[in-house]
């Protein structure tokens, strides 16, 4: 009787593991729920909505300039993607939309995107116009006060030409398994 169940319990605890495994190789690269809209402020200083970037698809991505980590590698990787979308002639997009209005400005975000190579829109606004869109994706920023750091995760949306959500990865992705599945995504909208 002992052998039957530790054999249950052996084989429950490998399906438990293949199903949580099976479950993150899944959630790297899964549909969004919502579409993007927003009126916001740019980098530059304009109000910009989603119909700006209308056309091309988007890589969004919510972080803060002073983020010592997450933020600064994501864009960096974010730009590599870029710039291998472009060899392959397709344009896309890369928003970063803070989760700390009150201390980045246009002007602080400007100063920050200029350290990257690719051309990020950074976008920031009073907190009621990013709450919504925030909330459409199901980032949580935490603290927003200016002080202290918000919390948040290191997921990139894509959106396609329309605004609407495609797929979200991890920003720890490699740049090669990115650019793949970000064109394979793109491909497959224009098939459709």
């Amino acid at each position: 009787m002992k052998y039957i169940l530790r054999r249950y319990f052996a084989y429950g605890f490998i399906f438990l593991i293949l199903a949580f495994a099976g479950m993150l190789a899944f959630s790297r690269f899964t549909p969004a729920r919502a579409d993007l809209h927003f009126r916001l402020t740019d980098h530059r200083g304009r109000i910009v909505t989603e119909k700006d970037f209308s056309g091309s698809s988007s890589l969004v991505f919510f972080g803060y300039t002073r983020c010592p980590t997450i933020c600064p590698l994501t864009l960096a990787r974010l730009s590599e993607v870029q710039e291998k979308l472009a060899g392959q002639r397709q344009k896309i997009n890369i928003l970063f939309i803070t989760l700390d209005p009150a201390h980045d400005t246009p002007e602080v975000m400007k100063q920050y995107l200029a350290h990257f190579p690719a051309k990020i829109t950074g976008l920031t606004g009073p907190h009621e116009k990013l709450e919504p869109v925030y909330k459409a994706l199901d980032v949580y920023p935490g603290h927003m006060d200016g002080r202290t750091a918000p919390d948040h995760s290191g997921f990139v949306f894509l959106a396609d030409g329309r605004g609407h959500f495609r797929a979200h990865f991890t920003a720890q992705m490699s740049v090669k398994k990115m650019t793949h599945l970000i064109t394979e995504t793109i491909n497959r909208e224009k098939d459709a």
